[in-house]
């Protein structure tokens, strides 16, 4: 810590060494990280101090000091509540906060957050750290009306969570959390794109469609994006594909793909499938997939990860084989790289000259170091001299 220079950065310091101890198992000695921590986002302003008391919720949650996640997550919510100036950045601390209180089966904070504030958000008095104190920001306006908007309320007056907010409520629960939750939080989603202010309608309703399809509620989230343009439409329901193949149900996810009219889209989606039946181990149906996709750029995408996949599989011979077979020369070329990385030496320098000869020197460099130490210096050398 005496090496750092500014005082500013101790914070993250304090917070990054809580967290690391926390992971490590020693609970004492993460606890007194966290509270320095603590002790300096109180004591001077710094920026995303949001993230640091992010980090500190998950500590003191590692730690089972669950009044003190409490007490920290009370302090992200007036942050929200008071609509910090300089923005929240990514992951959103308190987004991560909600989720993991509603995949416990408490929604409490988050309906709080979804309906709007009866009371002014007035300043703290002016001192640096009202944000890392929970303190209400200088705003001097009153934030009042209806989930809407109407009433005669200006339209600056924000809900304390917001569309975009609530979109990565939706993103911070995966498939691993139960039916019951996603489907709660999904109306709450649907009710908030039904009576909010229109900002970031797009941005909440794509993530609450792939909520839908992580859990299998293809049928809902299909419905939900019939009234978008065409081309979104579309993309959205590629993307869902993605979703419905990464929480395992591949049939449900190549049925969908199937499904969809616009070429690309539908394209794109078979890739997502081929990807996924490739982590599963089942390469011979994903090898089926990827020849039903008629473009050729698309299919030997599709290919490149099958290829990569038998290599990893122990059939480098036959993925070899499968790679010839993919037409556009530049992703055969970057296929051929793939393998060379996954090959023993003699085979990974037969397949380097093949790329070189088809996708040029670029394509090889990345790789060819590692099979011919200093070939790339020497490689320079001769083409620069």
């Amino acid at each position: 810590m005496e090496k750092i220079r500014y005082p500013h950065n101790w914070v993250w310091a304090w917070a990054l060494l809580a967290k690391a101890t926390a992971d490590s198992g020693d609970i004492a000695e993460a606890r007194g990280f966290a509270a320095r921590a603590d002790a300096e986002a109180r004591r001077c302003a710094v920026d995303g101090v949001d993230e640091v008391l992010g980090l500190l919720v998950d500590v003191a949650v590692a730690t089972g000091d669950h009044d003190r996640a409490e007490e920290l997550a009370d302090r992200l919510e007036e942050m929200a509540r008071s609509r910090n100036p300089a923005g929240w950045f990514k992951p959103r601390p308190l987004a991560v906060v909600l989720a993991r209180e509603a995949r416990a089966g408490d929604f409490g904070r988050l309906d709080a957050l979804l309906h709007p504030p009866r009371e002014s958000a007035v300043g703290a008095g002016g001192r640096p750290c009202g944000w890392a104190l929970g303190e209400p920001g200088d705003r001097g306006r009153v934030w009042e009306g209806d989930l809407d908007g109407s009433a005669g309320h200006p339209v600056s007056a924000r809900l304390p969570l917001d569309a975009r907010d609530m979109a990565c409520v939706l993103d911070a629960v995966d498939e691993t959390a139960d039916l019951d939750v996603a489907l709660a939080l999904a109306d709450r989603a649907e009710t908030l794109l039904e009576t909010g202010d229109g900002r970031d309608h797009d941005v909440l309703l794509r993530s609450l469609t792939l909520l839908l399809a992580r859990h299998g509620q293809v049928e809902r989230a299909t419905a939900l994006t019939q009234g978008l343009d065409l081309d979104l439409s579309m993309a959205q329901q590629a993307d869902m594909v993605g979703e419905l193949a990464r929480s395992g149900d591949t049939d449900g996810a190549e049925a969908l793909a199937h499904a969809i009219t616009d070429r690309r889209a539908h394209d794109r989606a078979l890739i997502e499938v081929v990807r996924r039946l490739v982590l599963r181990g089942d390469q011979s149906r994903a090898e089926v997939v990827a020849r039903l996709i008629d473009d050729g750029w698309a299919q030997g995408e599709a290919l490149l990860a099958v290829a990569r996949g038998m290599a990893r599989h122990g059939d480098p011979d036959g993925a070899e084989t499968l790679t010839r077979s993919i037409a556009c020369r530049g992703t055969r070329a970057r296929a051929l790289a793939a393998l060379e990385e996954l090959s023993e030496p003699p085979r990974a320098r037969r397949l380097a000259a093949q790329v070189v000869v088809l996708g040029g020197w670029e394509t090889a460099l990345p790789v060819l170091e590692r099979i011919l130490p200093r070939s790339v210096a020497v490689v320079v050398d001769r083409m620069t001299s």
